[in-house]
């Protein structure tokens, strides 16, 4: 979810920066200026999901230059001008400068547009020179254009800000200023109406209290139902009430006034009996405590509801409290829509990352007790305040037990030790809005006896003595009963011996109780104890006597005939015991060793090694040749991690793990002495030259790399930052910017609304390092940033390109206005907009674009509008046609998404059922592969049916209030009848595939959203058949992905994808071929950002959204002895060659040759790690690179560059 901008969005917006250059009006000249930034108020965020990942918005000043990098003065932008050998300044004396603050008065009148506003556009045309087209149908709308409106006036503040503190209002009825305390003297003459209330007085004598003194409680209001409302200052505060039984009449016995007081619908004092507790005429006074933050959607509220009787009050108290919290901004807020700043995430234990993932934790050992890692990291706020660029950020987290209000910890992640049965954890934030928020999460701990039948499976028929197989098995797996459907493995086609351990639980006593046992493609032997009860070899069927409680049984079954279908079934009267009558012991579970990766690292040890097996239940103690070592990481019953430790005097170790109950592991080898480097990261910093942060960055939200071996970053401020840096220190030696982008079609007040930049990319063809963007404003209407008359909204995102180019008002500009591409994408009224764009191998583009609801129907919280036809899709825009391309998509119906069908334009439907699909990427092999959002609860309900959408109902619905659409499967977070949380998904993208997003509004197939974790509809229906399921899971939310492409570690993460998560979450890896996993995904590294690009030198780049800075995973790679090529980047480039490739590696000398495909990569620039070349023409596909060096030594980087078809 995203901070909003301030709630005074909508007022006048200010006039834009003077730092803001004019832009001649849109011509045929190709020397068009791009649309320049404004500071207007009314700049809102996007962000990559609505439910789990915050992205704030652009702040109201991201017109201003952004400060440079102390060195950056001497480096040259890429600028292709005659200006670019200049040394770029530091960012012009106006940016600094503050920002006009709009008027809090929204009647207050907007500052005219610029007069370089009104000239009139051209008629949008494929060429290159064309000002971009308004998204609407019409090719003669005006283009985006800058307002270079510097001498407009800005509004002035409103005299209002110093109105006197509020009096009480009744009800919801907030006082128009804000205050910081209250005192209230209820009753008295000072005391204003309150509506449902009557003032009392009384001329009895009172006692008082320690603060309030006895004459106040003569008089108060009585009601039986009222409230005061307050409008505070952000701040937390303590809340004093004063109450006294003032009438004789009920003195005489308890229960004749009882009433209940609320602090913003939360029950703070319940069933308070004055009488009963303290007697009449005497002064009680109740301390209250409420956080108040700067983006409640409501006043302090205080509710007095009567039960029996009237309530009454006499005094109230409202101050700041004592070391309370202090917020950052007094000003931002929420759009409507929003009903919460601090957002509570506690998460789920063990987490749910699909249908086989454990609903409780195990006591393998028997202690009582399971150490679980409880994380709040997926806390997050909503707040926003757009004039001062803070974004909302959680500052304190409380845990507590809700059985006994113990506090565990105050740190966002702690480790616990939970004892058997249910523990309902509180999470309590506070966000630096100074809103709070709490939710609960459980953790459910199980002794070692768990539900079914634990079978082992041993390779071919091995011979048993005394009733056991000798050796080790190779293979286990828990069936649901013992009627047994032999699952697939490795050797599942051969002959096979299983050997199946568990207990029937017994609810009656039997003296002969019928037993049978049936087997096909083999022999069978059932064991009651130790004992032999059935055999199908002899005798199949008997009666045994069975006892009240838990019986153990063992069943052991041969294959010898590899014809038919192997199978056995047990039977008690009759009957296969059901799954809720067997059971079977983890802590005796026998644990089974099968893989090592890697299997060998080098003699210093500390290589991350994934052991993988079955029935790994932890704790388990795992040793290397007899050295202990702790197995972590990402656990499961199939696998978890070790760490190497250093060789010893054998070259190979044994690894065995033992069970806390002694028993032990089969032997896998691991070897030492590898030349290879352990796959391995160091988390790092950008910094500049100075040493300070890079922090300068304008809210990045997605990265690519040029041929010039930039950093290229698209950000929330509507530029594209390019960095140039120094690879051996990541520090930044070049800084330079596109202006903000704005459109004119799109405004707010007059003023242009600001462009959100989600995606960034370059056609690999081109030579002339022109970026490609995709645009959009979100929550139009939702944040107020466009009039909500202008009924196009919902269709402003586009496909812009920038080009190298100066301006004269600013020289630290290198990028200006080139095109737009494509007109008229959806964008939702929230946070899913237009993501990342990737060019397919035949110069076809593909774009990502979210979805408007959380899994099929309109809620508040996701913007309230339907689908629309291309929303919630992959789409393809057909640049291969050249000069005939029409991006302008044309729609049957302007003004209303929900009843648009798309009748023109040169975009078509690539693939559908992604609700939120925020990164793609291409892979060597041609691949592409996407990571999409999964749903959330409270965020929606679930489509079953096309009938889920009703027009006449759809007329009536009101889309600007928080309404949620009912449908026929309704949902919250933890009931009735499920919750709809899924975690995110990675999947292989193919044309014509659906991956389970319910769009009423595309119909057919696909008006019924799939969960992943059945693969069904949510009324248990089978899915379509061109429904395709995700490769793997993840914990939301899944931000970026790449594949890794560098030759380091000896090329053993090389191919494999890489997935980085929001706001420095988990970085993870995973191997893919094709549309199948092959191995993880497992955790690379515990930080990363939202997105990432890999470099020359496998660094893996993250500009972080969140935290102001660059943050680098630098490879851990041991020096060289010889020429060393490490990666190529671009790695994809045309046919016809003349693009640039940078090469990064060690020991290149001083005069390095390079061939690509056999064919000379001409050099331009080199150093001992790194060289720059132009590309030569090639045909298509993958091709060898060699890098050759003046001594003689060569390095081969195989399949390092993609030509286009």
């Amino acid at each position: 979810m995203i901070p909003s901008p301030s709630s005074s969005s909508s007022a006048a917006p200010p006039s834009p920066s003077s730092s803001t250059s004019p832009v001649p009006s849109p011509s045929s000249s190709n020397s068009a200026a791009p649309p320049s930034p404004s500071s207007s108020s009314s700049a809102a965020p996007p962000s990559p999901s609505s439910s789990s990942s915050p992205l704030p918005s652009a702040s109201s000043s991201s017109s201003a230059a952004p400060p440079s990098p102390s060195s950056s003065s001497s480096a040259a932008p890429p600028s292709p001008s005659s200006s670019s050998s200049a040394a770029p300044p530091s960012p012009s004396s106006s940016s600094s400068a503050a920002p006009p603050s709009p008027s809090s008065s929204s009647s207050a009148a907007p500052p005219s547009p610029s007069s370089s506003s009104s000239a009139a556009p051209p008629s949008p045309s494929s060429s290159s020179s064309a000002a971009p087209p308004s998204p609407s149908s019409s090719s003669s709308a005006a283009p985006p254009s800058p307002s270079s409106s510097s001498s407009a006036a800005p509004p002035s503040p409103s005299s209002s800000s110093s109105a006197a503190p509020p009096s009480p209002t009744p009800s919801t009825s907030p006082a128009a200023a804000t205050t910081d305390s209250v005192l209230i003297d209820v009753g008295s003459a000072s005391d204003p109406a309150v509506s449902g209330t009557t003032k009392y007085s009384s001329t009895s004598s009172f006692t008082g209290t320690s603060s309030i003194a006895a004459n106040v409680y003569k008089t108060g209001r009585s009601g039986s139902d009222f409230s005061y409302s307050f409008d505070l200052q952000p701040g937390a505060y303590d809340i004093i009430l004063g109450f006294a039984e003032y009438t004789s009449g009920f003195c005489s016995e308890p229960g004749k006034r009882v009433f209940n007081v609320y602090v913003n619908g939360e029950i703070q004092v319940e069933s308070l009996d004055i009488y009963d507790e303290y007697g009449c005429f005497k002064g009680v006074e109740k301390k209250l405590g409420s956080s108040v933050g700067s983006v409640i959607t409501e006043p302090l509220t205080i509710r007095l509801e009567a039960i029996v009787g009237a309530a009454i009050v006499s005094y109230v108290s409202i101050s700041p409290a004592e070391n309370g919290c202090i917020p950052a901004s007094n000003s931002g807020g929420l759009a409507d829509g929003e009903d919460h700043a601090a957002h509570s995430v506690p998460g789920s234990y063990p987490p749910q990352i699909n249908a086989n993932s454990p609903k409780s934790y195990v006591d393998s050992d028997g202690d009582g007790f399971v150490s679980v890692t409880i994380d709040g990291s997926g806390s997050h706020s909503h707040f926003f305040d757009n004039a001062n660029n803070i974004i909302g950020q959680i500052t304190e987290y409380t845990w507590t037990l809700v059985e006994t209000g113990e506090v565990l910890s105050k740190q966002v992640s702690f480790s616990y030790n939970f004892p058997l049965g249910t523990t309902r954890l509180k999470l309590a934030v506070v966000d630096n809005s100074c809103t709070t928020d709490e939710a609960e999460t459980t953790v459910t701990v199980t002794g070692s006896i768990q539900p079914g039948v634990y079978c082992y499976y041993y390779n071919g028929n091995p011979m048993i003595m005394g009733g056991d197989p000798l050796g080790n098995p190779q293979f286990a797996a828990v069936a649901a009963n013992p009627n047994l459907g032999f699952p697939t493995f490795s050797f599942s086609g051969s002959t096979f011996l299983s050997r199946c351990f568990f207990f029937f639980e017994v609810d009656a006593d039997s003296e002969a109780a019928a037993v049978s046992l049936s087997a096909s493609g083999g022999t069978a032997r059932v064991y009651k104890g130790e004992d032999l009860l059935l055999d199908t070899d002899g005798m199949a069927s008997t009666t045994t006597e069975l006892a009240v409680g838990l019986l153990a049984f063992e069943i052991i079954f041969e294959r010898t005939s590899t014809s038919g279908t192997p199978a056995m079934q047990f039977k008690v009267e009759g009957s296969v015991p059901s799954s809720s009558k067997v059971f079977y012991d983890q802590s005796v579970v026998k644990p089974i060793l099968q893989l090592l990766t890697p299997a060998d690292g080098p003699d210093s040890g500390g290589t991350s090694v994934k052991v993988t097996g079955y029935g790994l239940f932890q704790p388990l103690t795992v040793t290397f040749g007899g050295q202990t070592v702790t197995a972590g990481g990402s656990t499961t019953p199939e696998q978890f991690f070790v760490t190497s430790p250093p060789a010893g005097s054998d070259s190979v170790v044994q690894v065995v793990a033992t069970t806390a109950g002694g028993l032990s592991s089969n032997a896998v080898e691991f070897s030492y002495g590898s030349v290879c480097d352990s796959i391995g990261f160091d988390g790092v910093d950008m910094k500049t030259t100075g040493g300070a942060q890079v922090d300068f960055l304008q809210l990045p939200t997605c990265v690519t790399i040029g041929g010039d071996g930039k950093l290229y970053i698209g950000t929330l401020g509507a530029t594209v930052q390019v960095l140039g840096y120094k690879p051996d220190t990541l520090t930044v030696d070049s800084h330079c910017y596109s202006k903000a982008l704005l459109d004119n079609n799109f405004q707010k007040n007059s003023v242009p609304a600001q462009r959100d930049i989600l995606g960034i990319t370059f056609d690999p063809r081109d030579t002339g390092l022109k970026p490609y963007i995709s645009t959009q404003t979100l929550f139009w209407f939702d944040k107020d940033r466009v009039d909500r008359s202008n009924t196009a909204a919902w269709r402003n995102g586009a496909i812009d390109r920038l080009k190298p180019g100066s301006d004269p008002s600013d020289s630290k500009v290198c990028l200006v206005y080139d095109k737009r591409v494509v007109s008229g994408l959806p964008i939702s009224n929230h946070d899913h907009g237009v993501n990342q764009i990737v060019f397919t191998q035949g110069g076809d583009l593909l774009i990502t674009v979210g979805g408007f609801t959380n899994s099929g129907l309109p809620q508040y919280r996701l913007g309230n509008y339907w689908e629309t036809t291309l929303s919630a899709a992959i789409l393809i825009a057909k640049l291969s046609k050249g000069g005939s391309f029409d991006g302008n998509i044309v729609y049957s119906n302007d003004d209303e998404p929900r009843l648009s069908k798309q009748i023109g334009g040169d975009v078509d439907v690539y693939c559908t059922g992604l609700r939120n699909p925020f990164a793609m990427a291409m892979t060597g092999s041609g691949d592409v592969y996407a990571v999409d959002q999964g749903p959330n609860c409270n965020f929606g309900n679930t489509a079953t049916t096309c009938d889920d959408y009703d027009e006449e109902a759809a007329l009536t619905y009101n889309r600007f209030k928080p309404t949620t659409w009912p449908g026929m499967v309704q949902h919250g977070c933890a009931k009735f009848p499920y919750s709809i949380s899924r975690p995110d998904k990675v999947v292989h993208i193919t044309q014509g595939s659906f991956y389970g997003h319910a769009n009423l509004q595309r119909g057919g197939d696909e008006c019924a959203w799939i969960d992943p974790f059945d693969d069904k509809t949510a009324d248990d229906k089978a899915p379509p058949a061109r429904y395709k399921k995700e490769l793997a899971t993840l914990k939301s939310s899944v931000t970026g992905i790449r594949e890794y492409r560098s030759n380091h570690f000896c090329g053993a993460l090389r191919g494999e994808l890489i997935m980085s998560t929001h706001k420095g979450g988990t970085t993870y890896r995973m191997g893919v071929n094709g549309g199948s996993k092959t191995s993880g995904p497992d955790a690379l590294a515990s930080n990363g950002g939202t997105s990432f690009i890999e470099d020359a030198h496998g660094s893996l780049i993250f500009p972080m959204l969140n935290q102001a800075k660059v943050y680098v995973l630098k490879p851990q790679v041991g020096a060289k002895s010889g020429v060393y090529a490490a990666n190529a980047v671009p790695w994809r480039h045309g046919k016809g060659g003349g693009t640039k490739v940078v090469i990064g590696g060690k020991n290149f000398g001083s005069n390095p040759s390079v061939s690509i495909g056999g064919s000379t990569c001409s050099v331009t620039a080199n150093s001992e790690t790194e060289i720059t070349c132009t590309v030569p023409s090639s045909s298509s596909g993958l091709k060898d690179l060699v890098v050759t060096s003046s001594t003689g030594g060569s390095s081969t980087l195989p399949k390092a560059i993609l030509y286009m078809n």
